[in-house]
């Protein structure tokens, strides 16, 4: 809550509607490296593959636009990782360069606000 209190986001914790408990995390926060925003998240194996990951993502892009006013947001994976590239791409992310994070290769996509804002998530609870 600290980062919020701080600069108007953070990561939030999802949670399945249908039941409870903690299923993962997703939201902003920022990127020092690179001096940027950065939309991050994780989610528990067994939640992959249902498209909860892209839609929790644009719920926080979204947020990050028009709630707290951000103009740019990146996103940063390590090129094995195809399935956090293919959410960047759907949430209208552009691949921007080759770069690393804590000394580990990753690629940058980002995004500005001008951009059309994502659709609203309907299938998690965002806490």
């Amino acid at each position: 809550m600290a980062l919020f209190d701080e600069r108007a986001f953070c990561l939030w914790k999802l949670m399945p509607k249908e039941a409870g408990g903690l299923i993962g995390f997703c939201g902003l926060q920022p990127l020092p490296e690179a001096e940027e925003i950065e939309i991050g998240w994780w989610l528990a194996r067994a939640w992959w593959r249902r498209g909860l990951a892209t839609e929790a993502a644009r719920a926080a892009l979204r947020d990050g636009f028009e709630r707290a006013g951000l103009r740019r947001i990146v996103a940063i994976a390590q090129p094995a990782n195809t399935a956090s590239i293919r959410i960047m791409q759907k949430l209208g992310m552009r691949f921007e360069r080759l770069t690393e994070s804590r000394g580990i290769p990753v690629v940058m996509y980002a995004r500005v606000a001008a951009s059309t804002p994502a659709p609203a998530a309907d299938r998690v609870s965002l806490s």
